[in-house]
């Protein structure tokens, strides 16, 4: 089903199919109403569900509490940390193989972010963390966010445009393009 990203109309229609006598699910909605939906679906046990493409989270913050809160269903599926901290280590490789006399100082780093998305905020969390282990500073390192645009090519464009223009002293940039249309956004500006 599709909700046309609307929340109130995803929990319309999954009680609607609840309501229709479907017992199982795999849901991928906005993360932000994961409570809702185990609040919905607490009142029906028989109903069995898994997430698809995010792990269902409580939505709540805090020292040591994970970017989107705590787990709150079972999930099996990407450790978006993990995919952040190997893009990034790939990046170094291959900065350290291809340009092994540039020193760190002269490239940059853009990592492409969708902030309001738990998951993939864990990915460039975990890209800040690595560079800051091998370069030992965040000075070179810079974040475009989306939320302000679009998932997709021109949002790229949009967001990661003014970082680049503005920090031409850099020529050689390594970048964590997130997802498809933000990697071929930065590589069109580059």
């Amino acid at each position: 089903i599709s909700a046309n990203s609307d929340s109130d109309m995803y929990l319309t229609e999954l009680q609607n199919l609840i309501d229709q006598g479907v017992t199982g699910f795999i849901l991928d909605p906005d993360v932000t109403i994961y409570p809702a939906i185990t609040k919905l679906l607490s009142n029906y046990p028989d109903v069995k569900w898994m997430s698809q493409m995010a792990p269902p989270r409580d939505g709540e913050s805090g020292e040591g509490i994970p970017i989107g809160g705590d787990m709150i269903h079972p999930y099996v599926g990407f450790d978006n940390y993990d995919a952040g901290a190997q893009v990034t280590r790939r990046l170094i490789e291959w900065k350290e193989e291809n340009l092994p006399d540039v020193p760190w100082d002269e490239v940059a780093f853009l990592a492409m972010n969708f902030s309001t998305s738990p998951q993939l905020a864990e990915r460039v969390t975990a890209s800040e963390d690595i560079w800051k282990e091998v370069t030992g500073s965040m000075d070179n390192f810079f974040v475009a966010d989306g939320v302000s645009s679009s998932l997709n090519l021109q949002g790229g464009i949009d967001i990661a445009g003014p970082i680049i223009s503005t920090n031409s002293q850099y020529k050689h940039w390594l970048v964590n393009g997130l997802l498809d249309d933000y990697a071929q956004a930065v590589a069109s500006i580059l």
